[in-house]
This record gives structure tokens, sequence and C-alpha cells, in this order.
């Protein structure tokens, strides 16, 4: 029988020795790590749930999110909050009010009125810098259908004919919108007149929040108002 040179396969031997300690010490560690990490991803969906009815937040499968579609990532339940209320916050718009504002019900034409048809269409650029963001880069759009006659030389919307109101955000890779309902309320000045469009809808997205990650609808309202020229 052939003798095996101790001296020679003994630094081996504590190598491998050693090699064994470090891998049972390592598993170790990443076993305890990972309970850690569920316990915080437990803790993130709990008060996650606790939100959910403050914010009428709809839970949607993670899957269905378009994969084009970039998920948002928030550090804390606190961030996700925040960019809640940012985003379902109604936008401003810099409207001067006249002062001889008028119900546009209040001025009724003639029996023998003629009246027209017409559609409109409304493009603005509306950035959003919520959350901390500088300039997240979306347009929004309304488009609706109306009639209207002349009361002089000054064209009048048609009581109820606000109708085929649609509502769209675009140019942002965020979310989607989609509209639920719309509303259009006629008024204006005695020189113009107007009508306040208001689409109510949803955004749609996904997010991560520390790790739990979840599909989410988010009520939301546009609104604009239009001036007939």
């Amino acid at each position: 029988m052939k003798e095996v040179d101790w001296k020679i396969k003994k630094p081996l031997l504590v190598v491998l020795t050693s090699f064994s300690v470090f891998s049972c010490a390592f598993s170790s560690s990443a076993n305890a790590q990972e309970p850690v990490k569920q316990d915080v991803v437990s803790n993130v969906e709990r008060e996650f749930r606790e939100i959910q009815q403050k914010y009428s937040i709809e839970e949607v499968d993670i899957n269905r999110i378009p994969k084009e579609q970039q998920i948002l990532k928030f550090d804390s339940i606190e961030d996700f909050e925040e960019f809640v209320k940012e985003l379902q916050m109604v936008e401003d718009e810099e409207v001067v009010i006249p002062s001889h504002f008028v119900q546009q019900s209040q001025v009724q034409p003639f029996a023998t009125t003629d009246y027209y048809s017409d559609s409109a269409k409304m493009d603005w650029y509306s950035p959003f810098t919520g959350w901390g963001m500088t300039s997240l880069v979306q347009f929004k759009q309304i488009t609706f259908d109306y009639k209207y006659y002349y009361l002089g030389k000054v064209k009048r919307f048609k009581a109820g004919s606000i109708t085929n109101i649609s509502s769209d955000i675009y140019g942002v890779s965020a979310w989607s919108w989609s509209q639920t309902k719309a509303k259009g309320t006629i008024g204006g000045t005695l020189n113009q007149a107007s009508v306040e469009i208001e689409a109510d809808g949803f955004y749609t997205l996904g997010v991560s929040i520390n790790g739990f990650t979840i599909g989410a609808k988010l009520p939301g309202t546009i609104t604009r108002t239009y001036y007939l020229e």
C-alpha cells in the first residue's frame, strides 16, 4: 500500500477545514438576514393596507402593468403617501375670474335660435413636480362636443349640449390614465361663454416600497376651462 505524505496533505486539510467553517458561517448569516428582510416587507405591507382605504387605492396584479412602464421605487411608506397626495392634487389654473360672472343658464336664447355643432380639444403641458421630482414630463388632453348659438355677436353654449367628454394623460412613462366619468359646467361672462370640464378617473402604476412590490390604481381628477371664441 502506498503511503500518504501527511506533511504534504496537512496544509490542504487545513484549507478545506477553514473553507467549510467559512461556508457554514456565511450560510448561517444569509439565513439570519432573510427573516429580517421578510419582516421589513411584511411591515411595509401592513402599513400599505392601513393607508389603502384612506386614499381609495385599489390593488391590481403587478403583471398587468405594461413592461414599458417604469416601477416607481420608494424608501418608505411615508414617501409613498406623500407621492399619492401630490398625484391626486387637482391642478390649479391661472384664470382671472371676471367681476361680472354669470351662469350660462341665466342667459336664455330666443325660441327661434339657430344652434350649431362643434367640438373642442385642449392640450397642455403639465409636468409632475411633486415628491422631490424636478419635472416629470407629462401632457394632458381633454376633448368634447358641444352646441352653441349667437346672442347678438357673442357665442353661447346651448344648455346640456356638452357631450362625449374624453380625457387623457400621455408622454409619461410612470403611470397611465383611465377615465370613469366626466361633466361640463357651463358659465362665463356677459361677453364670453366658458365651460369647466371635470374628468374623474384613476392612475395605474407599479410601485415598490422598500421591497414590497404591488400594482395600484389611484383615483384622480383632471379639470380645465374652455372659453368659447
